[in-house]
């Protein structure tokens, strides 16, 4: 992993989401961090992150989530889309 990434949690009361995405590759940012808020639609979100030269290296789930449907999140973290 090589720069800065954006936690998006940070920038959760500042909707829309694609909104900041396309601030962010404006200010020359590569990566970003998901949280459990923005996995609704990954294919969406992958789209976004595309259409705006973002990756997705890193990610925050919660941690009842973890505990009770970790497929679910290992599905999300291993994605190819974000």
């Amino acid at each position: 992993m090589r720069g800065f990434s954006f936690q998006l949690y940070s920038a959760r009361n500042f909707p829309p989401l694609k909104s900041t995405l396309a601030r962010l590759s404006l200010l020359g940012y590569e990566q970003v961090e998901g949280y459990g808020g923005i996995y609704g639609n990954v294919e969406a979100l992958a789209a976004d992150l595309c259409e705006y030269n973002l990756q997705m290296p890193t990610g925050h789930f919660d941690l009842s989530k973890l505990e009770n449907n970790p497929d679910a999140c290992i599905g999300i973290a291993s994605s190819d889309s974000p």
